[in-house]
């Protein structure tokens, strides 16, 4: 996931909401998307087959393309791409892109429009999902998007629903949303838009926030630790993000 260390854009403050019970309901809320995302696992294999989702995915051609087109280093772009999404899918078999809820980032957000009674609240009530603490990962994948959607309706506001989706990690690169305005896109939600319409813009957002962020030449020279530092965070220690970058580019075919 791209640095969680970055200052992000300010959010015009809005007055904050009084009501104190979220809405709707962790319950309600969790029993109506299980509902539809086991309606869409059930639907996948058809679509997959019927060709609905094939136009998404990116080809080694695209992937050479774009790195040539920013002087990037096909084997180093692949690499990153392998840690940041395992089996190098940006998309869930549902069809829906892969993201990581960020509770601290969702935290910070929060006190950066000042709702900071309703930050309380809800680290109290949900501290998987609104905590001053990074960690809170679910291992299940796709309770990434039930946790998304919770935390975007904890209260009635769309300023609430900017914030969930800016605190999410996106697509091949895990781009966070918070970094959408730096990387040129005009709102979060034309971000996210472009983020499910397929796994080349995916790669695209990557390639701005290498950009922005000068990191290019970095990653070509694989100083995997610098990059590391820059693209994941202080924290990059922990999960060994260096070393596995290191191991990801040697086992790829130059």
């Amino acid at each position: 996931m791209t640095n969680q260390t970055n200052t992000c854009q300010p959010i015009t403050e809005t007055k904050q909401p009084t009501k104190t019970t979220p809405n709707p309901s962790l319950r309600s809320v969790k029993n109506r998307l299980s509902i539809d995302l086991a309606s869409q696992d059930k639907s996948y294999a058809r679509s997959e087959k019927e060709g609905k989702y094939k136009d998404k995915k990116l080809t080694d051609e695209q992937i050479t393309e774009l790195a040539n087109k920013h002087n990037i280093s096909v084997r180093a772009l692949k690499a990153v791409i392998k840690v940041e999404c395992g089996n190098g899918n940006g998309f869930y078999k549902n069809g829906k892109p892969k993201i990581l809820f960020e509770r601290h980032i969702f935290w910070r957000l929060l006190g950066k429009i000042k709702w900071w009674s309703k930050r309380k609240e809800f680290s109290r009530i949900y501290p998987s999902l609104c905590n001053k603490s990074w960690g809170g990962y679910n291992s299940h994948n796709r309770d990434q998007h039930l946790r998304l959607e919770i935390a975007s309706n904890l209260v009635d506001s769309d300023q609430l629903k900017e914030i969930a989706l800016m605190s999410c990690s996106w697509g091949l690169g895990q781009v966070m949303g918070y970094h959408y305005e730096k990387l040129g896109y005009k709102s979060i939600q034309e971000f996210v838009d472009k983020m499910n319409e397929s796994e080349e813009q995916q790669l695209e957002a990557m390639i701005r926030f290498l950009e922005v962020n000068n990191l290019i030449d970095c990653l070509n020279k694989q100083k995997w630790a610098s990059f590391a530092l820059a693209y994941n965070g202080k924290a990059y220690k922990k999960n060994r993000y260096d070393k596995k970058l290191k191991n990801a580019y040697e086992n790829i075919v130059a």
